[in-house]
């Protein structure tokens, strides 16, 4: 025997009683959302904000003691790209989060390992959702390490490309 379900509609408006156009959506397995247009006569009632976005991310030192100061990303539309200093450690860092709407997911302020890209989910009243993606990257190190040190740091590379080049070698008369 086949059971056949009813089609849930993607949108349902209900009219009436002089109050206005109420919208209520959603798809199979998730709740409905639900909102009040306007009424008739053209004041606004009450409605869900459909306001989410990522507006500042950045790793704070108080919170990430590897960190000598605090080092904010770039957003560029939903990317954030963030450059920490050489040598630093991504496995467990704690991100600082500016954000509108009514939650970020996962929760900002929790250790999270950014060797690879990283998302984070924005929701609004409405809940509706924006997703960010954060890759963080290490500057290389100003030397080249070795068994006994630092075999080749930025002064003595300075010193070897003006020997090379002398006429941007400075003059000392």
């Amino acid at each position: 025997m086949t059971v056949t379900r009813p089609r849930i509609f993607d949108a349902l408006l209900f009219t009436g009683c002089g109050l206005g156009t109420i919208e209520v959506s959603g798809s199979a397995g998730s709740p409905p959302n639900a909102a009040v247009r306007a009424r008739e006569d053209g004041r606004q009632l009450e409605s869900r904000s459909d306001e989410r976005s990522l507006i500042a991310f950045a790793f704070l030192a108080a919170d990430n003691p590897e960190l000598s100061a605090d080092v904010e990303g770039t957003l560029t539309g939903t990317s954030v790209a963030v450059t920490l200093p050489a040598g630093s450690v991504v496995t467990a860092l704690v991100p600082a989060l500016t954000f509108t709407g009514v939650r970020v997911v996962p929760d900002d302020r929790t250790a999270k390992d950014f060797t690879h890209p990283v998302s984070y989910t924005v929701t609004a009243e409405d809940r509706s959702s924006t997703t960010y993606e954060v890759t963080v990257t290490v500057k290389a190190p100003l030397c080249q390490p070795s068994a006994s040190g630092c075999t080749t740091d930025v002064y003595d590379r300075a010193v070897a490309f003006a020997a090379s080049h002398p006429k941007h070698s400075a003059s000392t008369s």
